[in-house]
């Protein structure tokens, strides 16, 4: 429509030529954000996923996970974030405490007990990130 505006009259209009322009940016713009959005998650971050899913107890080191999709770890850091919209260790963090919470339930088993078997030795560190996520610490759940 620019080319169409400018060869086919006399008198050009550059406010008209202005608006096709951004016309076109927009359009562009729209058209990339539409594929990345729709672009496939690749079959290797899925598996990774699942794994980390069915295995979040385990130590989780970025540069194992980035080396298991073939990637460096800034880059898979990157495309972790972007397919699932949280980073790798976030979504880690998020499995252990989501499964300490029903864990937590049980009152036959200490909190200890349960920090250790979501993935985590360290008590203290425990306590402060479930406070952290749910906004109150591990053993004031046991008195609701």
């Amino acid at each position: 429509m620019i080319n169409e505006e400018i060869r086919e009259h006399h008198s050009v209009s550059g406010q008209i030529v202005v608006n096709l322009f951004e016309n076109l940016l927009i359009s562009i713009q729209r058209d990339i954000t539409t594929f990345s959005r729709s672009s496939p998650i690749p079959e290797k971050f899925l598996k990774l996923k699942h794994e980390l899913e069915t295995q979040f107890a385990q130590p989780v080191r970025l540069k194992q996970l980035a080396a298991r999709v073939g990637l460096s770890v800034p880059h898979f850091c990157f495309e972790f974030k972007r397919h699932f919209g949280v980073s790798a260790i976030d979504y880690v963090i998020q499995l252990r405490l989501h499964q300490a919470s029903f864990l937590l339930k049980n009152r036959n088993r200490t909190v200890a007990d349960i920090a250790a078997e979501v993935g985590y030795e360290d008590l203290y560190y425990f306590s402060k990130l479930y406070k952290k996520y749910y906004g109150y610490s591990p053993r004031s759940i046991r008195k609701l």
